[in-house]
């Protein structure tokens, strides 16, 4: 019986440092020192990246987020494209979430679409704001609610190429 071989797979180090050279025209590669999976990715796979674009040279840090193949919400707002244009326009104003970077549709043989952001200042809370432990700090949530109502103050035409 014949093996049905299937071309896409998980993203690696290796499909990483490709795509991270493929946007660079400087003719100076890029060597990718770290992918270690993120918990707490709420329906997306999360990726710390580190790279470095000489040897010896200090190690750039990023962010990837990434479609699951078998995406458990396929809820538009749940849209990977639609998380990134939604970044790309938070970023013009002084609001601190990260900046997108690139977006990476069907890129070569990875399983799903991904893109990379920076990374920002932070600990990364895990699967429900640390509440593994048991402890979820109450200062956490005092800060996401004066995060939401920031965004909830923000005009609607900001977000017009969005909705569009």
């Amino acid at each position: 019986m014949p093996t049905i071989s299937n071309a896409k797979q998980p993203l690696s180090l290796q499909l990483t440092q490709e795509f991270l050279n493929s946007l660079d025209d400087s003719g100076v590669a890029v060597e990718v020192t770290r992918l270690e999976p993120l918990a707490g990715g709420f329906g997306k796979q999360t990726y710390f990246v580190s790279y470095r674009h000489q040897p010896g040279a200090e190690p750039t840090e990023l962010v990837i987020r990434k479609t699951d193949p078998a995406p458990i919400m396929t809820h538009g707002a749940c849209d990977l494209e639609s998380e990134y244009a939604l970044l790309k326009t938070i970023s013009q104003i002084d609001y601190p979430a990260p900046k997108p970077r690139d977006f990476a549709k069907a890129f070569k043989n990875v399983d799903a679409d991904f893109y990379t952001m920076d990374r920002i200042a932070g600990s990364t809370p895990g699967t429900f704001l640390g509440g593994l432990s048991g402890e979820v700090d109450e200062g956490l949530f005092m800060q996401l609610a004066e995060r939401l109502g920031q965004l909830h103050a923000l005009p609607l035409e900001m977000f017009s190429d969005y909705i569009e």
